[in-house]
Parts: structure tokens; C-alpha cells; sequence
């Protein structure tokens, strides 16, 4: 056996005759290389070397064999010998090349063993990390403490950090900080780009940054002050983490204990912890893509409450429970009042912000957080009320709701009043599957709107039959233009002094295939429910000016024809261009067109509507507002407004000869419109002391069946031949 003795090209050589005693030698180390001759008195042939070798497998052993025992020196190398020598060929150099090269060849071997041991186990840390719950889910935060801490452990280092980018790049933000000593994890702290303008550059590029020596190396010397001084580190390997071509932060390592050399396969096991926060990050982002497509699927983008999907779908489990625990439940469908007139005042940003707020309210309303508030679609909401045990419980929080929007509401710097009108159903009388319950809780809050609004009813079968004749009528609505249904009639308005036809009011009928005359009380309001009114109140005004025109190229001595705006043609953006059409394909001139308002229409949002009627009556359209003395007209906006006719409503004028009240209240329209310069008309005039009363006391013109019903445009024309 040889041991070194300090000198390049010597070796210091201890002999040992007998196996047991060159055993005993070995076990107390310091030996670099065995000698071995297979024949020993205590052992024999190749059982020689595997004892020694099973015993010391770390030291490399050269045969020693004579001319016949060659093959069995060659079978000890296929066995792991490093070499074998035959005994009497051999001078010194050769020996002396044949025991480095043993012994190099052995080292080289156990790097390898080492090398092979750390790559298994590497392989095996990363293995567990990719099958990792937490990775595989996008739990991000959990994911980067499992894959700091085996980091630290497998590295045997100090510390493990994740910086990742900020947006702005200029910053990264500590996501996990594992520190081995205290078996912690932190995060938060931040880190200046700028301050470590080398270091990041080369991250940046995507390159490995493997330092040995903190304090000698160029790419570190920003560190050596808040790494060095106050943590301790010496040495630190960090690999760029990539994710979509880009840089998006950095693992890295940090060693305390003194310098150290970092092999090729700890940086390939960095490299490869840096894909894992890769993967884990992409699967985080994906769960986020995941939960907001999720999100936008069941919840509505606006209000953040539930959608009519998430809403069908908690109504049908909550069936499920009424039906095994035999409890009811109820479906509240709540439709705003006049959020239509409001959300054109207000503008869409406004109307979303007074929408988020009645679903704030809405919820805040409820028992329970089980009950569930759901946006499905424009200003209707519904509300599930699962495991009531009567129909009161509901009604209760009906009445609760109803209650909470008598508060306004305030957007900006206004203040909105809100109320709804709300249709209840109940499982299982009024349905036993969830779109049966919806349908019948939506009929009747169509029932509540036709009620006046701002109230509450309670399904009914009946509502069904009502339904579905409105939905009958709303669909020949709809095709009663293009089907040529309507027809305009015409009353005339009459000065009272003269007695002469001055102008005719347009009121549009509706000639039904099947049902006949329809009265305009029965289709108007669902007219503007559903919008239709906008395309009827145009056909209206093209028609009516076109006639009008038709009867001045006949030879009639010109008059003006009036036509009625309703609230949602009026806040119709465009409304100026509209009428400019219909005067310009008439080829009418704007004096002789009257457009009617009514007093509320006109007050509801004042600043706008005193712009518009500018416009129009810079046009020479004339402006009237009709059924005065029903609505809050402020006097001081009623100066401002460029009116130029007042109509009393037919409310007054039909006990104005029997109720004092009515004939006052008359009076005073008379008095005060001619204070203002505006003419006056009395509606609705019937009998002979009615049209007494507002001759003598003023009043410019009326109409009214005492003179002529409303007729079509052949019977105007004869009344127009005996003016």
C-alpha cells in the first residue's frame, strides 16, 4: 500500500503481507493507492481484490500478477481494478506513471459518482416540484415556498429569493424569501433596478450569473455593500426567470459560509428551479384567466352580481332543497321604474354608477346570504328567497326593499329618487321548474307596471292570459307601420273670436286586421315601453306634414298642424335633424308646424330641454306645451323656455262651469300665459257654457267635440272647404 509523503513524483510505501493486516492499515486512511498481489498467504486469486474493494471501494487498486495469471489480472479490471502491472516487467517510471494515473482516474471516477448522485438527486427535488398540487393549480404564493425551500435545502445554501418585475420594469418585488437557518419565509421587500445597473443587465440578456467571490467579482461589486455587509453572502447564483421571450424576474441563491464554486450541475438545477416559477406562473395567470372567464360566464360584468345563468342555476338547486324539506321559495323580478328617463339625463357612465348602487342596496336588503340578487340584463333584477316557510316571509322582504329606495340616491352632485315595480312567484304553486317560476314572476311585475308602478303583485294565472295578449299586441305592433295599420286623425283647433280653423292637432289610430279600431290608451303606453314609439312618432310627423303641405297645394288657406312628442322621442339624441327631415321631404315651411310637450317632459332634465326647444323654435317650429296645470313646471323656467302656446288640460276645463276650483285655476293659466305672451287653447271643449266661459274670459282658441271629434284628413278637408 502506498500513502503519499509530500514529494510531486514519490510515494511513501507501507507493506503489508496478509490481507487482515493490510485491512487493519486501511481502515485507519490516509492511503491514496493499493498495490494488490492476488497472491497472499491469508487470501488467494480474485477473491483478493473483491474483499479489498468491497471494503475500500473508494481507493483505487492496481494488480500486481505474474506471466500465468494475466487473465485473471484482467478479469480484476472488468471487476473495477484501475489497472494491472506483471510482475519483473515493470521498471520505476512506468510504475510511477501507472499509480498517478490510477489514482486520477479513480478521483475522475468518484467526481463522476458525486456528479451522477447530485444530478439523481436534482432530478429527482425537480420531479417532485412538477408534480407539485400547488403548481398544477396556480396557486402561485404556495408554489414559490416549496420551490424556495427545496432550493435551499438541495443547494445547501442560506437563502432563496423571487424577485419578479413590477410593470414599469424599473422595480422588482420580493414574491417568496426563503431563509434555511430560520425555516421562514417573507416577501415585500423591493429592489431598484438602477442601483444594480450590471447585475440587471445581464439578467436582462438572459444570461446565468454564477459568482464564486462576491467581493473579487466585477458583476457583483453593486452587492458587496448590501450583500456582503449586512447579509453575510459570499457567493450567489441567480438565473433569469423567462416566461413569453422576456425577463420577467430572478431566482436567487445566496451562500454565506465563504466563497464557493458552483458545479455545472447546480447551475443547471438553478436553471431549472427558474422554469419551474415559470410554469408555476403561467399556470397562475392561467387560473386567473380561468376564474375571470368564469366570471364574465356567471356574474354580471357591471353590478359584479350574479347573471340570469348563475341565477337559473342556484334556482334550480334551491328547488331541489324546497322539494326534499317541503319549504317554499319565492322569486322576486324587480324592473326600475323610469331608469330609462334617468339613465338619458345622466349618460351611460352615470346610469352604470346608479345601476352598481341599486345592487349595493339591493343586497344590503336581504336576510340572508343565502338569498341571492342577480342583474339580468338593462334596469331588471331578480331576487331568490329560498326556504321560507310562508308566503308573508317574502312579502316582508318585498315590503324591506321597497322601503330602503325611499332614500335617493346620489350621483354627482344629484340626488335620484328610484323605486321598482316587483312580480312574486312561488315554488311549487306557481311553477315547478325554474323557468316556469321566472315567466310567472316577470308577468306579474308587467302587472305591477300597468298598476301605476312602485308596487308589488303577486302571481296569478290570469296574469298568463293578459300576457299573452300583450305579446300578441306588442308583435303587430311592431309590423303595424310596414303593414300600413296606422292612420292620423285630425281635430281642428279653433279661435275663438273668429271662429276660424287655425291649426289641426295629429292623433294616430291604429286600424287592427283583426282586432279593429284601437284605442290609442291601449297601445300607446306599450309603445313606449318597448321603444317603438320612437319609429311611430316619426311616421306620425312625416305623415302629418306631408298632409299638411298636401292641403296648402290644394288651395286651403294655410294652417298649422300639431303633432304630440313623447318623453322618449324628445331625449332621442338627433331630434332637431328629425324634424328638419320631415319639414324638408314635406317641403313644409316650419311656421306652419306646432310640435306638442308635455309640462313633465319638459322639466326633467330643464338645462337640456331649454337648448333643444331653442333650436326648434330658431327652426320657426312653434312650441306648446300641452295638458298645462298637471305637471311642476317652475314659473322661472317656464319664462326661460322659448314657448310659444300654453293647452289647458281637459281636467279643468270639464267642471270649470261647476267647480269654482276649476274655473280659478282656469283663470289663472288665461292671466298668466298672456302675462308671458303665449296664446292660449282649452281642450276638450263640450258643451256651450264651457266655450262661453273661455270666450269671456279670455282664452285664444280650443278644440273639442262641440266643434269637430277628431277625423280623418278627407272629413278635415271638407271642414276646411266651409271655412
Amino acid at each position: 500500500m502506498l500513502a503519499p509523503n509530500g514529494r510531486d513524483s514519490a510515494f511513501a510505501l507501507k507493506c503489508e503481507r496478509r490481507l487482515r493486516e493490510s485491512l487493519e492499515h486501511l481502515a485507519k486512511g490516509n492511503t491514496d493507492l493499493i498495490l494488490l498481489d492476488l497472491t497472499l498467504p491469508d487470501s488467494n486469486g480474485l477473491d483478493t481484490f473483491l474483499k479489498l474493494q468491497s471494503e475500500v471501494p473508494e481507493i483505487p487498486i492496481v494488480v500486481l500478477t505474474g506471466h500465468d495469471d494475466e487473465e485473471m489480472a484482467l478479469e480484476a479490471v472488468r471487476q473495477g481494478a484501475q489497472d494491472y502491472l506483471v510482475k519483473g516487467q515493470v521498471d520505476g517510471k512506468v510504475l510511477s506513471h501507472v499509480m498517478r494515473y490510477a489514482i486520477e482516474r479513480k478521483r475522475a471516477e468518484e467526481q463522476l459518482r458525486q456528479s451522477e448522485q447530485r444530478l439523481q438527486k436534482h432530478n429527482k427535488v425537480l420531479v417532485e416540484l412538477a408534480k407539485s398540487r400547488n403548481l398544477a393549480t396556480g396557486s402561485l404564493n404556495l408554489a414559490l415556498r416549496e420551490i424556495t425551500k427545496a432550493a435551499a435545502q438541495t443547494l445547501d445554501v442560506e437563502r432563496v429569493v423571487v424577485w419578479l418585475y413590477d410593470q414599469d420594469h424599473k422595480s422588482l418585488r420580493c414574491a417568496n424569501l426563503y431563509e434555511k437557518s430560520a425555516d421562514a419565509h417573507s416577501e415585500g421587500r423591493r429592489l431598484e433596478v438602477t442601483k444594480y445597473p450590471n447585475y440587471f443587465q445581464a439578467l436582462e440578456q438572459g444570461r446565468f450569473i454564477a459568482v464564486d467571490d462576491i467581493q473579487t467579482d466585477e458583476r457583483t461589486k453593486e452587492f458587496v455593500e448590501s450583500e456582503a455587509s449586512e447579509n453575510g453572502v459570499r457567493a450567489l447564483l441567480d438565473a433569469p426567470i423567462r416566461l413569453g421571450g422576456q425577463t420577467v424576474g430572478i431566482i436567487g441563491h445566496r451562500h454565506v459560509d465563504g466563497p464557493r464554486a458552483w458545479t455545472s450541475e447546480e447551475q443547471n438545477f438553478a436553471a431549472s428551479m427558474a422554469d419551474l416559477v415559470s410554469l408555476a406562473m403561467e399556470a397562475s395567470e392561467r387560473k386567473r384567466a380561468e376564474e375571470r372567464l368564469s366570471r364574465l360566464a356567471y356574474y354580471d360584468s357591471l353590478t359584479g352580481l350574479p347573471n340570469r345563468t348563475l341565477f337559473m342555476d342556484r334556482l334550480n338547486r334551491a328547488m331541489m332543497t324546497a322539494r326534499q324539506k317541503q319549504l317554499l321559495l319565492a322569486v322576486l323580478f324587480l324592473g326600475l321604474d323610469h331608469f330609462k328617463r334617468i339613465n338619458d339625463t345622466l349618460g351611460h357612465s352615470g346610469g352604470d354608477d346608479l345601476l352598481k348602487a341599486v345592487g349595493d342596496r339591493l343586497t344590503s336588503a336581504l336576510r340572508y346570504t343565502t338569498d341571492t340578487v342577480s342583474r339580468i340584463g338593462g334596469d331588471l333584477f331578480v331576487v331568490l328567497l329560498s326556504g321560507i316557510l310562508k308566503t308573508e316571509n317574502a312579502i316582508k322582504v318585498t315590503e324591506r326593499i321597497t322601503h330602503a329606495f325611499k332614500k335617493p340616491f346620489l350621483v354627482g352632485s344629484n340626488e335620484f329618487f328610484l323605486s321598482f315595480s316587483i312580480g312574486i312567484s312561488f315554488y311549487p304553486t306557481d311553477g315547478r321548474d325554474a323557468t316556469t317560476l321566472l315567466k310567472n314572476a316577470d308577468t306579474s311585475m308587467f302587472r305591477a307596471k300597468q298598476q301605476g308602478r312602485n308596487n308589488y303583485q303577486l302571481y296569478s294565472p290570469s296574469m298568463n292570459a293578459t300576457a299573452l295578449e300583450r305579446l300578441v299586441l306588442e308583435n303587430s305592433l311592431r309590423h303595424a307601420i310596414e303593414r300600413d295599420e296606422f292612420r292620423i286623425h285630425y281635430q281642428p283647433i279653433v279661435h275663438l273670436a273668429s271662429g276660424a280653423i287655425t291649426a289641426v292637432e295629429a292623433l294616430l289610430r291604429w286600424e287592427h286586421p283583426n282586432l279593429g279600431l284601437i284605442a290609442p290608451a291601449e297601445f300607446i303606453p306599450l309603445a313606449e315601453e318597448t321603444g317603438l314609439i320612437v319609429p311611430i312618432g316619426e311616421w306620425v310627423l312625416d305623415t302629418a306634414c306631408v298632409q299638411n303641405k298636401a292641403w296648402q297645394s290644394a288651395g286651403y288657406e294655410p294652417i298649422k298642424v300639431s303633432v304630440n312628442l313623447s318623453a322618449r322621442q324628445f331625449q332621442q339624441p338627433g331630434l332637431v335633424e328629425t324634424v328638419q327631415n320631415a319639414l324638408q321631404k314635406a317641403r313644409l315651411d316650419p311656421k306652419y308646424l306646432e310640435l306638442e310637450l308635455t309640462e313633465s317632459l319638459i322639466m326633467q332634465n330643464a338645462e337640456t330641454t331649454v337648448e333643444i326647444l331653442r333650436q326648434l323654435s330658431d327652426m320657426g317650429v312653434t312650441l306648446s306645451i300641452d295638458d298645462f296645470g298637471t305637471g311642476y313646471s317652475s314659473l322661472n323656467y317656464l319664462k326661460r323656455f322659448p314657448i310659444h302656446r300654453l293647452k289647458i288640460d281637459r281636467s279643468f276645463v270639464h267642471d270649470l262651469v261647476t267647480d269654482p276650483d276649476d274655473a280659478a285655476i282656469v283663470k289663472a293659466i288665461i292671466s298668466m300665459a298672456h302675462s308671458l305672451k303665449l296664446d292660449v287653447v282649452a281642450e276638450s271643449v263640450e258643451t256651450q257654457e264651457q266655450l262661453e266661459f273661455l270666450r269671456q274670459n279670455g282664452c285664444d282658441k280650443m278644440q273639442g267635440f262641440i266643434f269637430s271629434r277628431p277625423v280623418p284628413s278627407e272629413v278635415l278637408t271638407q271642414l276646411l272647404s266651409r271655412k
